[in-house]
């Protein structure tokens, strides 16, 4: 794998070697051929992509928009993935669903002023209140490329959470399971967090050796931290639905 770390740390596009600040559509890729990707995938509209020469072209800064075809397999080549492209009508729909989302967080009434000078006989005042975050409005103190980013995970572990399924009796709450079925159970856990693992350019450019150390020593945390999420504590037991776990 090419190393898309330059000698100063700064991170470099996959494709074409521009400044790239995050990953997109699972590969480490600039502005330029994220909007390309973007474009091309939209409609199957790089199906209709072809190269004049015998040989890969070479995809630089410079040379990026002479030949589509071999941008779009480099963009391939690095993990980008079609179907983490929203269509329009998705987009629109995510826009809306966050243009709500703010609406609702400016209804949420302004804190009370505190006094600048309370009187002595004051007792108490309004920041011995306990602190009660919005969570609506996290997205309020994160930037574009974090909000990105916490995405692209997500999305990363969905997908390999589809690769790596659960049998179907293994997918619901059972009082009887037998211990062999929570062994199988956590061996595709185990399977499914390695597969994830290795989809973020950071873990797979480390020695083999590394990769699985963090893996023996982080999994159970792995495992502890998607259940205790998961875990219904209003009933007891964890949900009898099929939850990503």
């Amino acid at each position: 794998m090419e190393d898309i770390l330059s000698s100063s740390g700064a991170k470099s596009c996959g494709v074409c070697g521009d400044l790239a600040k995050s990953f997109h559509f699972g590969g480490l890729s600039c502005d330029s051929c994220k909007a390309f990707f973007r474009r091309s995938v939209q409609k199957d509209n790089y199906q209709k992509f072809s190269c004049c020469h015998k040989v890969p072209c070479i995809i630089t800064i410079v040379t990026r928009k002479n030949c589509q075809y071999c941008r779009i397999q480099r963009c391939f080549a690095i993990g980008m993935e079609k179907s983490w492209v929203m269509s329009d009508m998705e987009r629109s729909a995510l826009m809306k669903s966050r243009n709500e989302k703010k609406q609702k967080v400016v209804g949420v009434p302004a804190p009370i002023n505190v006094v600048t000078s309370p009187p002595k006989t004051t007792a108490t005042s309004i920041d011995d209140q306990p602190y009660e975050p919005v969570v609506e409005r996290m997205i309020d103190h994160m930037s574009i490329a974090e909000i990105k980013e916490i995405e692209e995970i997500v999305a990363k572990y969905l997908y390999a959470y589809e690769k790596v399924p659960y049998r179907n009796e293994l997918k619901y709450y059972n009082d009887d399971r037998p211990g062999v079925q929570v062994m199988e159970m956590f061996g595709t856990l185990i399977h499914r967090y390695a597969f994830y693992s290795r989809m973020i350019e950071d873990f797979i450019r480390l020695p083999f050796t590394d990769q699985s150390l963090l893996l023996k020593g982080g999994v159970l945390e792995m495992c502890l931290l998607r259940g205790a999420l998961a875990f219904d504590p209003a009933n007891n037991h964890w949900p009898n639905v099929n939850v990503h776990l």
